[in-house]
């Protein structure tokens, strides 16, 4: 520049940290004849005083189970802050308000760790700081808090929802049936839907967490273990030990009248049921009673509860009983009974009669006799049957035939009352002496089969007879004139197969007076020739149903065995020695034909005959 002149700089560099210490400015001004002066200047602090400030999560969100692994309750989290001073900010650093966990200090530029927080349900939090000098002066931070916490692990609590139940099962009266119950609440952290609990005694149970009541449990046991397990982590178990009750609790008074018998009072006549008086024995059980009972109508005198004791009831003649008894403190703990009175006293007297003497059979040397059991007092109107022997039975009155029993063997007979086995009568009867037995022979012929002996020779054909042989001596034997001889029973008698008439007299082989004739009738020879068959044609024809087709009569005979044949292609069929037309469809085209004869009863007697059909111009086709 000229002189004079002023001049302005701009834009040289301030004091920004209001420190004091900011770099000095020296200007230097040289004179065009090289001289030189130099101005030093002191830069101001800065003129923008408005506080201005940041702030920075620094170190990440921390979970802390606090040594609970499976408790999310005491889960906490703490993490770290560093706010950083921009401008203006004031000399006592900065205050952080935390929602619902109240306010943190710090200094700038240092990083703050917040926390232990409890978690909560937020999933994320705003965290405003502000300069301590400066309310206004603000910077904000979000914060994810870790929603569930750390603790991951499951866990199974079991409390008693109160003591263990008894329950009368609803029978008040009946401890028997008593049983008692375990009232439970199921919580738990991290667990599924639901448990499944195991007894120590096998039992299984199932329910969602809650309230509950296991178990159905006698009082046979005094304790019983439970183990509990998670249905979604097999792993996450816990069991306690539940204690009975104090039971049965089943305390309502309840008797019962047992009756043991009935015993009828005859008073010395036994024929006579008219006076006759019964009496009923007893017993009372009881449960909750005071320990003894009383009859009604007779409160003077009492008895102990399952004691036997007997109760005059009367005639017998009545046609029902009843008494009733009643605790001996609670007159509403009764019970009562009705019953019928047991039959009469009187006893049951029946007898026999032997109607016809034993008496031999001579047809199979046994005997018989015939017996009438008579009815004298109290008998049934079923009547009676014999105890053993033959099991026979009647009606009082009837006649009866006992038997047949060998000769030479004694009969003891025991004949009882239909209902009243005691009821009884007794004999015994003597075997008479054996018959005097007539010697007799009867036959009976079974059957009558020739044998071809396995030769086609119908000279050695041989007819059997199987005959039944009877005589009067079962254990005896038979024989005859030719030599033969056998045992009575069935025999089989060989006679020529030669269509004849036989006559054969048997004796016994003891008593030669006893005899019989056998009239037998061979069957004819069944040897037959071995199959022989031979055909031939006798004509052609031309089929009158089938035009442009001809009919083919043969004649087939059989030297040997059979009756009938057949065509192998199943055209004909026919009986041997008669001329047969066979209508096969056969075309008449001058081919050459075979036609393969069968035997109806051995197939593998066969014949063929061949032939050269007929023409078209023999047999010509509908137009």
């Amino acid at each position: 520049g000229s002189y004079p002149a002023s001049y302005t700089y701009t834009g040289l560099q301030i004091d920004t940290d209001n420190d004091g210490i900011a770099d000095p400015v020296v200007i230097t001004i040289t004179d065009a004849d090289c001289s030189e002066e130099s101005i030093t200047i002191i830069p101001p602090t800065t003129c923008s005083d408005a506080c201005d400030i940041d702030a920075t999560l620094t170190s990440d969100v921390s979970c802390d189970d606090s040594g609970t692994s499976s408790d999310p309750s005491d889960d906490t989290y703490t993490f770290g802050i560093t706010v950083t001073a921009l401008n203006g900010v004031g000399s006592n650093g900065w205050i952080a308000e935390v929602p619902n966990e109240g306010t943190v200090t710090g200094e700038y530029g240092v990083e703050q760790t917040f926390g232990a927080y409890f978690i909560p349900a937020a999933t994320s939090i705003t965290i405003v700081i502000h300069d301590a000098d400066s309310a206004d002066c603000v910077a904000t931070v979000n914060v994810a808090p870790p929603v569930g916490g750390c603790s991951g692990d499951c866990a199974i609590t079991v409390n008693s929802g109160g003591s263990t139940i008894c329950n009368d099962a609803g029978t008040p009266a009946d401890a028997s049936d008593d049983y008692w119950t375990v009232p439970v609440i199921v919580s738990g952290n991290n667990t599924g839907s639901g448990w499944t609990a195991t007894d120590n005694l096998g039992n299984n149970y199932q329910g969602a967490y809650g309230e509950d009541v296991i178990g159905h449990y006698s009082f046979d046991y005094e304790a019983i273990t439970l183990t509990f397990t998670d249905n979604a982590d097999g792993g996450c178990v816990t069991s306690i030990t539940a204690t009975a009750p104090e039971g049965p609790c089943s305390y309502q008074c309840s008797i019962e009248i047992i009756i043991i018998d009935k015993v009828c009072e005859d008073h010395g006549t036994p024929s006579d049921p008219s006076d006759d008086t019964y009496f009923v024995i007893y017993t009372v059980e009881g449960f909750n009673t005071s320990g003894g009972y009383v009859v009604d109508g007779n409160e003077n005198e009492s008895f102990a509860f399952g004691t036997t004791q007997y109760i005059e009831m009367g005639s017998i003649n009545a046609e029902e009983g009843s008494f009733c008894v009643h605790d001996l403190l609670d007159a509403n703990c009764s019970d009562c009974v009705s019953f019928t009175p047991p039959p009469p006293c009187d006893i049951c007297e029946i007898d026999y009669v032997i109607v016809d003497e034993p008496v031999c059979n001579p047809d199979d040397n046994t005997y018989s006799f015939t017996v009438s059991v008579i009815g004298i007092n109290r008998y049934s109107d079923l009547g009676w049957r014999e105890i053993g022997g033959l099991e026979n039975t009647g009606l009082y009155g009837e006649q009866v035939t006992f038997g047949p029993y060998p000769i030479g063997e004694d009969q003891h007979i025991v004949i009882a009352d239909m209902t009243d086995n005691p009821c009884r009568t007794e004999f015994d009867v003597t075997s008479p002496e054996p018959c005097e037995v007539t010697c007799s022979i009867s036959y009976e012929v079974l059957a009558i089969n020739c044998d071809d002996r396995g030769t086609a020779t119908p000279d050695d054909d041989l007819t059997r007879f199987t005959v039944q042989i009877t005589g009067s001596d079962e254990d005896g034997c038979w024989l005859t004139n030719q030599g033969l001889t056998s045992s009575y029973g069935e025999s089989t008698i060989i006679l020529p197969a030669d269509d004849s008439d036989y006559f054969i007299t048997i004796y016994d082989c003891v008593d030669a007076s006893c005899s019989t004739t056998l009239a037998l009738h061979t069957t004819v020879p069944c040897s037959t020739s071995a199959c022989d068959i031979s055909a031939s044609v006798s004509s052609l024809d031309c089929d009158t149903d089938d035009a442009g087709n001809f009919v083919v009569s043969v004649l087939v005979e059989n030297a040997g065995a059979g009756t009938s044949w057949h065509t192998l292609d199943g055209h004909g069929a026919g009986n041997y020695g008669t001329v047969t037309a066979i209508t096969g469809n056969y075309p008449a085209d001058g081919s050459a034909l075979t036609i393969t004869i069968v035997d109806d009863e051995d197939a593998n007697c066969t014949t063929e005959v061949t032939l050269t059909s007929l023409t078209s111009d023999d047999c010509p086709s509908a137009c």
